[in-house]
């Protein structure tokens, strides 16, 4: 609600032409939101007068997921700190940049190991929109930076975080355990 309520304005008004393509279900298993998170962003929207600059898909198949990672500038992930929950690792950041695609995120739990700030993303602080636009921003109009990082976040996620990469890695620390 606050990154359409403080971010989106700063970042249309920025870039008049951004659309913020809104994917995923209702996150009946997070703490920090059990309602109809949906008709809250919607209405949000609808305050804001952003509705020309925001499509709302709900959940969305795999399939079309990835096809919208490859359809984007970038890939935001605006989580905010909510005690007794945890951001977990952030897979969506490490698919985004598996499809090269840059990122910009909040440092909140696990978010920080799935994005080298500067180099495959950009991260600010929880509750800071401003900071948060502000990297959007940049990325939107800079689109040789985007690239970059974009390509350095593809190379990152074959190189650490492929399944054939990490199952390797396990086969190796198995091996040495049972070597001693």
């Amino acid at each position: 609600m606050e990154f359409v309520r403080y971010a989106m304005p700063i970042i249309t008004h920025a870039v008049p032409d951004t659309v913020f393509v809104v994917a995923g279900g209702n996150p009946t298993d997070a703490l920090a939101h059990k309602g109809d998170m949906h008709s809250l962003i919607e209405a949000e929207v609808a305050q804001q007068g952003l509705e020309t600059h925001v499509r709302l898909m709900g959940r969305v198949d795999q399939h079309i997921l990835i096809e919208l990672y490859h359809l984007c500038d970038l890939f935001v992930l605006p989580a905010i700190p909510v005690v007794g929950d945890m951001e977990g690792f952030g897979i969506v950041l490490i698919e985004a940049g598996a499809a090269g695609k840059p990122v910009v995120a909040t440092r909140v739990g696990g978010i920080v190991d799935a994005v080298e700030d500067g180099r495959s993303g950009i991260l600010v602080e929880p509750g800071d929109y401003h900071a948060l636009a502000h990297g959007i921003v940049s990325l939107l109009c800079d689109p040789e930076r985007r690239q970059h990082m974009g390509t350095y976040g593809r190379r990152r996620a074959q190189e650490q975080f492929d399944w054939d990469v990490i199952g390797k890695r396990h086969i190796e620390l198995f091996s040495e355990v049972v070597a001693r």
